[in-house]
C-alpha cells in the first residue's frame, strides 16, 4: 500500500513539473566568476531586451507539446489515484475477510471444545462402567472412537483460528520477528 501511495505522490509532483514547463526559464547563475549569458542579457541594456523576450516567450510556442505533457501527467495522476484507491479497498477487504474468518473459526473451535468435553466425559464414564463390570470393553472403544476424531477436529479448529489471526495481522500491515530465545543466534 505504501508503494501505491508513493506512486500517487510522484504522479502529483509530475503535474507540478508539467505546469512549471509553461513558465519561461531564465538562468541567473554565474559561470567561473562571470555572469551567465541570461543575466548579462538582462542587465546589458535595451539591445539585449529582445533576446530576453524571445527566451521568455519560447516555451509558449511548442505546438501543443506542453499542453499534451500536462494532460499526460494529469492522466497518470488519475491512474495512480485509481490504483491507490483500489489498493486501499483491497486491503480493507483483506482485513474484513480475516476478521470474519477468525470469528467463524472461533465459533467452530468453541463448538469442537464443547463436543470434546462431552465426549471426554462419556469416555471416562464408559471406562468407569467397564472397571466396575457394568459394561463391556466394546462400549469404551466406541466412546473413544467418537472422542479422538473430535479432539483432532478441535486442534484443527484451533490451528485455523490462529492462522486467521496471523492473516488478520498481515492484512493490517503488521509483521513480526520470530523470537530467537534459546537459539544459537543469542549465544556467543
Amino acid at each position: 500500500m505504501a508503494g501505491a501511495e508513493q506512486n500517487l505522490v510522484a504522479a502529483n509532483a509530475n503535474i507540478g513539473v508539467s505546469v512549471a514547463n509553461f513558465l519561461p526559464k531564465l538562468g541567473l547563475t554565474t559561470f567561473l566568476g562571470h555572469a551567465s549569458p541570461e543575466l548579462s542579457a538582462f542587465t546589458g541594456g535595451a539591445g539585449n531586451a529582445w533576446d530576453i523576450g524571445a527566451t521568455l516567450a519560447g516555451p509558449l510556442f511548442q505546438g501543443g507539446l506542453l499542453r499534451a505533457q500536462y494532460r499526460q501527467s494529469k492522466a497518470k495522476f488519475e491512474e495512480a489515484k485509481a490504483n491507490y484507491q483500489q489498493t486501499v479497498l483491497s486491503a480493507l477487504q483483506d482485513v474484513a475477510n480475516a476478521l470474519v474468518t477468525r470469528q467463524k473459526l472461533g465459533e467452530v473451535r468453541a463448538s469442537e471444545e464443547q463436543a470434546a468435553k462431552s465426549l471426554t466425559a462419556a469416555a471416562e464414564l464408559s471406562s468407569q462402567r467397564y472397571v466396575n463390570g457394568r459394561a463391556s470393553y466394546y462400549e469404551v472403544l466406541q466412546a473413544e472412537q467418537q472422542l479422538y476424531p473430535t479432539l483432532r477436529a478441535k486442534v484443527q479448529a484451533q490451528v485455523g483460528e490462529m492462522t486467521a489471526v496471523v492473516q488478520l495481522y498481515k492484512a493490517l500491515g503488521g509483521g513480526w520477528t520470530p523470537e530467537t530465545k534459546g537459539t544459537n543466534a543469542n549465544r556467543n
